[in-house]
């Protein structure tokens, strides 16, 4: 799978996860069930992050490291640095009985508040991490369509002078940037009452701007 190949299929499985991710279950129990929906959201979109870079890099021994569920719907921890990394890893001496990341491909963050202090905290995790590939999927939750719009505008515009004014290497980065319909205040249960949040929108970042894919 090459690049084009790649960013052709992103929007199909990022909405694949949220669809399966609206129809779970295993948050009922949760004191904080939104938090737990969209943990399970990043979740199952890493899983099917993880089938692409499987396919992008098939010689490549590599991890994806992130929080996951089991069959009986517990956190597994696994994680380590951002929500998700897929990455080569090495013992540091023959004697060590575990392995330590390497070399990044992809790197993701996943943020439920529409709030730009979170928005950038999380995005700015991944300007400065060593990453081929680099996801950032950005909560929305503005019940008309138009303040979504404007909102996600604005985002995009930000973002891209976040990365043009950055000292870092543009030219061997693949940037995506997805807005996703987040669960807070219970706005899943209400989703066929709002349409233009029933999916996934994703840009990619090319010509200093992101750009809908």
């Amino acid at each position: 799978m090459n690049k084009l190949e790649f960013k052709k299929v992103i929007p199909k499985y990022l909405n694949n996860a949220l669809q399966s991710s609206i129809v779970w279950k295993g948050y009922n129990d949760s004191k904080q069930p939104n938090k737990r929906r969209s943990t399970y959201f990043a979740f199952k979109v890493g899983e099917k992050i993880n089938e692409l870079i499987e396919q992008r890099y098939p010689r490549k021994q590599i991890n994806w490291r992130q929080i996951k569920f089991d069959k009986k719907n517990n956190r597994v921890r696994g994680e380590w640095l951002l929500d998700s990394l897929w990455c080569a890893e090495v013992k540091p001496d023959c004697q060590s009985p575990s392995n330590h990341p390497s070399k990044i491909y992809a790197a993701l963050e996943c943020e439920s508040s529409t709030s730009g202090k979170h928005f950038f905290e999380d995005f700015a995790k991944l300007v400065h991490v060593q990453s081929d590939i680099k996801i950032f999927l950005a909560g929305v939750g503005q019940v008309t369509e138009s303040k979504m719009n404007d909102y996600i505008d604005k985002r995009k515009r930000d973002a891209a002078e976040f990365l043009n004014n950055c000292p870092t290497n543009l030219g061997t980065q693949e940037w995506y940037l997805a807005f996703w319909p987040s669960p807070k205040n219970d706005l899943w249960e209400n989703l066929p009452n709002h349409p233009h949040l029933e999916g996934v929108y994703v840009f990619e970042f090319k010509d200093r701007e992101f750009v809908l894919i």
